[in-house]
């Protein structure tokens, strides 16, 4: 199950790291540093991360030193500088949680593959988020062709809602296709947390 976890916002922990004192004297956080973002590897020598992804399927590529949690993969959408959800119960360094920034803007999905004892691997991949509502099941899929579309749940879930409510969600999944000027498409979403979801769109 993923969960969310609040950050500090990007201009507080630039402060603290300038040894700016922008909390309370009380603040349990005051006078705390940052751990230390690694340079990005040059792309020739980016280490390929495992489980069938190439380096050119990541918009950015990273590798840390952290000891982490004793688990060999992770994975987690930062949504913006406030807020990320991570796939599973383990806790994500601080390191890996701003590996990207200034690299990426949010939201984008980072998936970190431990390499040794200490030595992690991260790609990131831009994604699209769109909220949601009224919707059961964890996987949507709208199909439009030839002018008709059929809207879909994987695993059994239904679409939930009045009228209204469905019809706000097939134009929220369409808009972002509208766009692209894409006629015949195929636009596939998964929850990532609550109403907020991650869409892919494919022309047909």
């Amino acid at each position: 199950m993923p969960f969310r976890r609040e950050r500090r916002p990007l201009h507080e922990r630039l402060a603290s790291d300038g040894g700016l004192d922008w909390r309370g004297r009380d603040d349990p956080h005051a006078g705390r540093r940052e751990p230390e973002v690694l340079e990005p590897v040059p792309p020739r020598i980016a280490p390929a991360l495992e489980g069938g992804h190439r380096a050119r399927e990541w918009d950015a590529v990273r590798t840390t030193e952290e000891p982490g949690p004793p688990v060999g993969e992770l994975d987690f959408v930062v949504v913006d500088e406030e807020l990320v959800v991570v796939e599973g119960e383990e806790d994500v360094p601080e390191s890996m949680l701003a590996a990207f920034e200034g690299a990426l803007a949010p939201p984008y999905r980072v998936h970190a593959v431990r390499k040794g004892e200490a030595l992690w691997s991260l790609g990131a991949r831009r994604i699209e988020l769109v909220e949601l509502e009224d919707v059961e099941g964890e996987e949507l899929e709208l199909v439009v062709r030839g002018g008709s579309e059929s809207l879909r749940t994987h695993g059994g879930g239904s679409v939930a809602g009045n009228d209204a409510a469905l019809f706000r969600s097939v134009r929220t999944l369409k808009r972002s296709a509208e766009e692209r000027r894409f006629r015949d498409y195929v636009v596939r979403a998964e929850r990532i947390d609550g109403a907020l979801w991650e869409v892919s769109i494919t022309p047909l």
